[in-house]
């Protein structure tokens, strides 16, 4: 529960402060980029080639890739600042973007503020030079594991410029990924509560409330539950 509540309010960041490590923009770090320097530690983006839109009005900005919401952050910048920029949690902020603990970034990049697709918005992806499969899966909101998975590929894969890989499964992994989401549901049956599929599955109470997103221990003959993330 402790660990639970220092990541839903980032309280991580008061023990920086304390022993004055809360991770700081270094301007003399990147000389050789004195353009975005001059901007700040952090900008959102509305597009590649759009105009630069200060912190103090990022949340104004609406911007989005494949309708999800998205900031362009800058190098130098930590997702825990992101993080309470925004009003996320961090754990959830580093599982929407495929990453796993809190890092300065050591290039300009898009952050997603929501939980990536599991396929593409197109079938095939042709590679760009000096682009990464975590570059794929960020510009194509899709979430690193699927694109992987989709093409047979380990997350340390180097792809030649000019590949064409897919971002949505083909007719065999569509048959195997709702086999696997058939073996995550349960289906409520008569007088059959929270307490009783707990047990079942060995998993808690509070898990299946957040995996369903349930305001109330009340279920319904026939509801299909999920008890796997």
């Amino acid at each position: 529960m402790l660990i639970k509540h220092i990541e839903k309010y980032n309280l991580n960041q008061y023990t920086l402060g304390a022993i004055n490590d809360v991770p700081k923009f270094d301007a003399s770090l990147y000389d050789d980029d004195k353009e975005n320097i001059k901007l700040a530690s952090f900008s959102i983006i509305k597009a590649a080639d759009s105009q630069k839109i200060p912190l103090s009005s990022a949340k104004k900005s609406k911007t989005y890739i494949n309708s999800l919401r998205v900031a362009y952050v800058q190098k130098g910048t930590s997702l825990l600042a992101v993080a309470n920029e925004y009003e996320i949690e961090l754990s959830k902020l580093l599982e929407f973007n495929d990453l796993y603990q809190d890092n300065i970034l050591t290039a300009d990049q898009w952050i997603f503020l929501e939980k990536k697709y599991k396929q593409g918005n197109k079938k095939l992806y042709t590679v760009q030079e000096h682009e990464t499969l975590y570059d794929i899966a960020q510009n194509n909101a899709i979430q690193l594991e699927y694109l992987l998975q989709y093409n047979n590929l380990k997350p340390t894969d180097i792809l030649a410029p000019g590949t064409t890989i897919k971002l949505k499964p083909t007719l065999p992994d569509i048959a195997s990924e709702i086999a696997t989401e058939k073996k995550n549901i349960h289906i409520v049956q008569p007088k059959e509560g929270l307490y009783a599929i707990s047990r079942k599955y060995n998993i808690t109470i509070e898990q299946i409330k957040e995996w369903n997103r349930l305001d109330t221990d009340e279920l319904k003959i026939g509801q299909e539950i999920i008890i796997a993330p």
